[in-house]
């Protein structure tokens, strides 16, 4: 069973990794590029850091990882 979602992607990918000669160098740099051009876009929006929510960053420090995952749904 084929997903078109993931279909899409893979063929994207294969898209730009065709368009750079499959070299990961020039990908990297394409890929800082668009970064750029869409922070540059609106740098108010992409310098902004998104902290967690306060209750999050508590359950994450005052808790083990055991802890974490037998919380309920939807408590962190």
């Amino acid at each position: 069973m084929n997903n078109p979602i993931i279909d899409e992607v893979r063929a994207a990918r294969a898209s730009i990794a065709a368009e750079h000669g499959y070299d990961r160098e020039k990908i990297l740099a394409w890929a800082r590029a668009e970064q750029a051009a869409i922070k540059n876009m609106n740098p108010n929006k992409a310098s902004l850091p998104t902290p967690d929510p306060p209750f999050i960053q508590a359950v994450m420090t005052a808790t083990t990882s055991t802890r974490r995952r037998r919380l309920a749904p939807g408590q962190a």
